[in-house]
């Protein structure tokens, strides 16, 4: 087991040497992490200097993991001990490095000031002090304190313990010695500038005395709050093997500090100084809602996802619409933005801030891993299979990081067998589908969007006062009473960005190209983004059909997770048939077409690919003998030869199921009294859509031709709006065969009469 203790990094170092072990990584804090970590001490500079105790004033400095490797020889009477260093090498690298360059502007300071030796150390009797405990004891062969790692150790040597300039390194040295001659080039800027900020020259020769003097009482400053002020939790682990496991949950992939550590480290550092926030709650709630992450294997990067997903949902914050955007980082961002948790925010409402950050935080957690992990919401909750299929898409889509804050959400407030639940559900994965998967938008569509839809659907539990009070401002211009009226507000926004973003036109366009796999027949388009969406789609149709002829099949169909991996694309001309007579009209260019694609299950005989249509249709397709797949036992009997007649009639009737199945949710239906010919629809369906957004809020994302001679229900309850003869007030169409309409009622009409309605 573990032993913890909160200790300084002095007490760190002292009495210690401290080994990276081989399988830590080498090092790989950049100039950001390090200018961090300056920025840090800068911050506690300034704090001490306004607090009349600074004695108490402390910075958390993250967790420490070490190994006991056990005693060894020291330079000093006592015996040092060896640790393996588990977690925590960039940081105790970084402040070793740090160390080295003070004692190297003191020793060269040593020169030019002099201190009242009865009350003050000179500079080079405190910069070699401090070295001998943070870098190596005076020269003693066996008085190093650290040993990096293999790649790392040379420029260590060179640059920390032999005080070398970072120019010995150059573009020809390896990543880790130019990274840790970067970092000390970061620090010696960062001591010039401030040299030159109390000297006005960062020439020692050129500096008054007085001046020179300040600077060291700066440096002094430093020290004291290396060694002091920052405070780390350190475990001590008893073997390696209990190292090795620590590691593995604890390592941060050379992101020392990662950002977790940082927002959590300034929590607990204003819970020192506000006495009535409980530094042992925020400590405890943060990390149980790191805990879920990583319990079901999330690493520092998923952790980093849930930080910065239940951020966008939790402030409302999207990156582009942010107030104060030159501040970029998440945990500066909380420290310095006045509506968040700054030091100097009125205690209560910092504390306020703090306890429902974290709390929100801890809830979230298990929200978050079931978003990210979609499996977890079959094993925890009765949800309909269609609907966790839906989730599968969203996470399938390549865009699945931009629906997850949403998604969170909605777990947070509703029951998965909700209607709101399932409405927002139906629209993400429509929008994926249509929009990321088969219309080929980039990836950062509609990102920015859907965090602030995330924060909406949140926030709509609390009320406008409380959120004022917690943010000092709203974060919304007008919230929603409650989660159910956010999700209705959602769900139409869905539909008009469908519309914009994917439009119809575009998606059955797309559908109906010749080469929807690999796309290399028609220009400008890629095919479908990758096998999987082919299945999911073909899939979605094997359900609408065995729904259709009422086959209770549907409840036995394997969900998609495992269709996807255990079933196969199926050509039904084959791709590469052994004779011309069982190939298609311009065979290379229509193989690919929707209609000649279906599904193989891991049962059916795959080893007649390539033979023909009568032989397939014999061994699998048969409803008696062959396959149990509807989408194959539909097919029509051998009595011809599959044809592209065949293929463009079956494409047809996917491409309108696709329609209906990813309608989008706000849908024109045009009533008329006879079949209208496809080649008329177009126009049609455009003239509705464009009087719609003429009179109309938002989009029609589907138009539907309906033949229909019974009277018209005029307000249903999916009912939105309507177009109806100015003459009869009826809605149905009479439409000629030259695509010319009027009314029913004979009575001539400018608009196509209609029904908007929601399509859930």
């Amino acid at each position: 087991m573990a032993e913890a203790d909160q200790v300084t990094l002095q007490s760190l170092f002292e009495g210690s040497r401290l080994n990276i072990p081989r399988y830590q990584r080498s090092y790989a804090w950049g100039t950001t992490e390090v200018d961090d970590l300056l920025g840090d001490i800068e911050y506690i500079i300034d704090r001490k200097k306004s607090v009349a105790d600074d004695d108490n004033i402390i910075h958390y400095f993250g967790t420490i993991v070490l190994n006991d490797a056990g005693g060894v020889d020291s330079p000093v009477s006592d015996d040092w001990t060896l640790f393996d260093i588990v977690d925590g090498q960039q940081r105790i690298t970084t402040v070793s490095l740090l160390v080295s360059v003070l004692n190297e502007e003191l020793q060269d300071l040593d020169d030019y000031i002099d201190v009242d030796t009865s009350v003050q150390d000179p500079p080079s009797e405190l910069g070699s002090n401090y070295r001998n405990i943070f870098v190596k004891y005076k020269t003693r062969d066996n008085g190093r304190r650290l040993t990096p790692d293999e790649l790392t150790e040379e420029a260590y040597r060179r640059l920390a313990v032999d005080s070398q300039s970072p120019e010995i390194i150059d573009d020809t040295d390896i990543l880790p010695e130019r990274k840790l001659a970067d970092a000390k080039e970061a620090i010696q800027d960062w001591l010039n500038q401030k040299k030159r900020s109390i000297a006005d020259t960062d020439s020692f020769e050129q500096a008054d005395e007085e001046d020179l003097y300040n600077y060291f009482e700066y440096i002094d400053e430093v020290i004291s709050v290396v060694c002091s002020s920052f405070k780390v939790t350190k475990y001590k682990v008893e073997d390696a093997a209990e190292a090795g496991r620590l590691f593995e949950v604890v390592n941060d992939r050379g992101k020392d500090l990662n950002i977790a550590d940082r927002i959590k480290s300034h929590l607990l550092y204003c819970a020192g100084e506000v006495e009535d926030i409980d530094a042992e709650h925020v400590a405890r709630e943060f990390n149980d809602a790191v805990e879920t992450v990583t319990q079901h294997g999330g690493d520092e990067d998923v952790i980093e996802q849930f930080v910065k997903d239940h951020w966008a949902m939790f402030t409302g914050e999207a990156t582009r619409r942010r107030p104060q955007n030159e501040i970029n980082e998440l945990h500066r961002r909380i420290k310095k933005i006045d509506r968040y948790a700054p030091i100097d925010r009125d205690p209560d409402d910092l504390k306020d801030w703090i306890d429902e950050y974290v709390q929100s935080l801890q809830d979230s957690s298990q929200a978050f891993v079931e978003a990210y992990y979609p499996d977890l919401i079959d094993e925890r909750y009765t949800i309909d299979k269609k609907l966790l299929n839906k989730i599968y898409c969203i996470d399938n889509s390549g865009a699945a990081t931009n629906f997850r804050p949403l998604l969170m959400a909605a777990l947070l407030h509703f029951d998965v067998d909700s209607s709101e639940f399932s409405d927002i559900i139906r629209q993400c994965e429509t929008f994926a589908f249509r929009g990321y998967q088969i219309n080929g938008l980039r990836t950062n569509s509609l990102r920015r969007s859907l965090k602030e839809k995330a924060h909406e659907l949140y926030i709509s539990i609390e009320d406008t006062e409380d959120i004022r009070e917690l943010f000092g401002e709203m974060t919304l211009d007008n919230v929603p009473s409650d989660p159910e009226e956010a999700s209705d507000k959602i769900f139409h926004w869905f539909a008009d960005e469908i519309q914009k973003k994917c439009s119809e036109e575009v998606f059955v366009e797309s559908l109906n190209r010749p080469d929807v796999i690999s796309g290399s027949q028609t220009h400008g388009w890629t095919g479908f983004h990758n096998r999987s969406t082919v299945r999911y789609l073909l899939y979605e149709y094997e359900h609408y059909l065995r729904e259709r002829r009422g086959d209770t099949g549907t409840l036995n169909l394997v969900d998609f997770g495992t269709l996807n991996e255990d079933y196969e694309i199926e050509h039904i001309a084959p791709q590469n048939p052994n004779s011309e007579d069982d190939a298609l009209e311009n065979h290379e260019e229509n193989k690919h077409r929707l209609g000649n694609l279906a599904l193989l299950g891991p049962d059916d005989n795959k080893s007649i690919g390539n033979e023909s249509y009568e032989e397939k249709y014999n061994q699998i397709y048969n409803y008696d003998e062959g396959s149990d797949l509807a989408i194959l036992r539909e097919l029509p009997e051998p009595s011809e030869a599959w044809s592209m007649d065949n293929v463009n009639q079956r494409t047809l009737d996917i491409v309108e199921f696709c329609r209906r199945r990813w309608s989008g949710g706000k849908v024109a239906k045009i009533y008329a009294e006879d079949e209208v010919k496809n080649e008329n629809k177009g126009d049609i369906a455009e003239a509705v859509r464009g009087h719609f957004e003429n009179t109309e809020p938002g989009y029609i994302s589907a138009v539907f031709f309906v033949q229909d001679e019974s009277p018209i229900a005029q307000e249903t309850e999916d009912f939105i709006s309507q177009n109806t003869c100015n003459n009869c007030t009826g809605v149905r169409l009479e439409i000629s065969e030259s695509g010319e309409f009027w009314c029913t009622c004979d009575h001539d009409v400018d608009h196509p009469n209609y029904q908007v309605i929601v399509d859930k």
